[in-house]
């Protein structure tokens, strides 16, 4: 069974910016909304919206991640452009870090490949970056999934990128402190389906008609006995 869909969407209320909630009637979702304190109710347009300065995405999606799919592609304020040949990819700031002598050892201990720990540690470095001068051991999953949340929504990481990333984070918190698995559960935003064209069979049937090739004449067909 699918979960139903919440819209997220720039709006202006009162002469102010705020994200619009739509999604179709459902009264499990709507009483989350209610607990939120900080939606409100447009009777004029018929959805719930929160005022931007009191918006977190970080926080409605773990509010409601439970009981519907969060699209937040509409409401993207910053975006990764592609870069030109000359250019660079644009990286997190690098603030000057240490990742851990645990963390490198147990990597070589268990014989991971030489671009896989290259990998784990540049962006185990990243993460401490952006947590620098916490206690790693204080930190939470929600944190954690919000950090992610962030670097998909501002730096439009790859699906393969954002799977490195959390396992970088998992071997810390699961090898080197051997805490029990943890699931990281950020869903990216859902993009449209389209059909692939189909040759009618009108068409088909006048290719081969038009053919002077004796065996494409042969061709055994349907439509063309």
């Amino acid at each position: 069974m699918h979960r139903p869909q919440i819209k997220l969407s720039k709006e202006c209320k009162q002469g102010k910016e705020a994200i619009a909630l739509r999604f179709d009637y459902n009264q499990a979702i709507i009483a989350k909304v209610k607990e939120m304190k900080v939606a409100r109710w447009s009777e004029n347009h018929k959805f719930w919206y929160i005022p931007k300065e009191e918006f977190n995405l970080n926080k409605v999606f773990e509010t409601f991640k439970s009981f519907a799919f969060i699209d937040y592609s509409a409401i993207k304020i910053k975006t990764t452009p592609i870069p030109k040949k000359e250019e660079k990819p644009k990286s997190l700031p690098k603030t000057p870090v240490k990742v851990p002598d645990a963390y490198l050892n147990l990597l070589e201990q268990k014989r991971y490949a030489e671009n896989t720990k290259k990998t784990y540690t540049s962006y185990f470095g990243d993460f401490l970056r952006q947590f620098h001068g916490r206690r790693l051991e204080e930190i939470s999953k929600e944190e954690i999934n919000s950090y992610i949340l962030q670097l998909i929504v501002e730096r439009n990481i790859s699906p393969s990128q954002q799977n490195q990333r959390i396992n970088s984070i998992k071997f810390f918190y699961e090898k080197v402190l051997g805490r029990h698995k943890e699931y990281y559960d950020i869903e990216r935003p859902r993009k449209g389906f389209l059909l692939p064209k189909v040759i009618s069979e009108e068409n088909v049937f006048n290719m081969l008609k038009s053919t002077d090739n004796l065996k494409n004449k042969t061709i055994s067909c349907p439509i063309c006995k």
